[in-house]
């Protein structure tokens, strides 16, 4: 209601106060959009995100072997490690690991120590035997 009397001050407060996750995802898309890698990116890590948007971003991100790309791999490495383990039926999990994959082999980057040992752990994680369910 508040948009529509072009009160966008409070329209932003309420939404911001009730509905973070659109806003987030909105300024998001606008960085997407607009080519801003690095405030869509800087929402991205606020956000701690690593979704089908992630990969859009590594792409633009990574198109050469900066710092900032470096950051993000690893970003999305340790975000990997900490959900659910990747299996075949994890479609998303699967497309950032093969992305970072393609990354390292396009520009021909060594993974540094911190970013080898999380992708054995990644490895350990998807090797682990799973659990039945009583």
């Amino acid at each position: 209601l508040y948009s529509y009397g072009n009160d966008t001050v409070n329209a932003k407060r309420v939404l911001h106060q009730h509905v973070p996750s659109l806003e987030e995802e909105a300024m998001i898309d606008h960085y997407m959009n607009a080519k801003q890698w690095s405030q869509a990116r800087e929402l991205m890590i606020n956000a701690d995100r690593v979704d089908n948007k992630n990969l859009m971003l590594l792409r633009h991100i990574c198109s050469e072997n900066t710092p900032e790309c470096q950051e993000h791999i690893t970003f999305t490495l340790k975000k990997l490690t900490t959900q659910a383990s990747i299996t075949r039926q994890d479609d998303t999990g699967n497309q950032q690991l093969y992305q970072i994959g393609n990354i390292f082999h396009r520009l021909g980057i060594i993974p540094g120590a911190e970013q080898q040992a999380l992708i054995q752990a990644l490895y350990n994680k998807a090797a682990e035997p799973k659990k039945a369910t009583p």
